[in-house]
This record gives structure tokens, sequence and C-alpha cells, in this order.
């Protein structure tokens, strides 16, 4: 999934994040205020870790990437949403503004 997600970025600044409390992110993108959440449950939640990035990294929003089938709010500016339907969008004319 984070190839797919990056082949998709087109010469986008990428990071992993981490932090010694545990906190971690997938991907981060500075440029948008975006991240990345890799999951492989069907049913993703919004978690303490995410929250902790969110604050840390000023995100505008955070995506949980997941195998299911549809796109659902997981609180405030964090969503779940199907891989194909991530890189589709990144790969779209409109890029990043189907993120904000």
């Amino acid at each position: 999934a984070l190839e797919q997600i990056l082949s998709s970025l087109q010469g986008e600044e990428a990071y992993f994040y981490a932090i010694h409390g545990g906190s971690d992110l997938d991907l981060y993108l500075p440029n948008h205020r975006l991240g990345f959440e890799i999951k492989r449950t069907d049913a993703p939640r919004k978690s303490r870790s995410m929250e902790i990035a969110m604050r840390d990294l000023g995100l505008k929003k955070l995506i949980v990437v997941y195998p299911g089938t549809r796109s659902y709010e997981l609180g405030d500016q964090v969503h779940a949403m199907p891989l194909g339907d991530v890189v589709s969008s990144l790969g779209s004319s409109q890029h990043f503004a189907n993120f904000s």
C-alpha cells in the first residue's frame, strides 16, 4: 500500500514520523500537512497515536488507508479510505484537492 501511494505522489516530499512515546505515522506530506496511516483491518478506528501525530504535525487531514470498499469519517479531520480511492485521488488532475 505504501509503495502504491508513494508512486502516485509525483515527487512530493514524504516522510515517516515517529516519537519516543510510541506515536507514529506511516506517511507524512509536510507540504500539504497531510498524513496517512495504513491499516490491515476491515474496520479501522481513530487511535491516540493518530491524535498525537495530528497535533504534533498540525495536520489538516489524516487518511487511514484500509482494505475496505467505502470511505467514511473516523473523527474530525480523520477519514478512512480504501487504497484504490487514495491512489486514484492522488493520480487525478485535482491531486491533493480531493483531500482538503
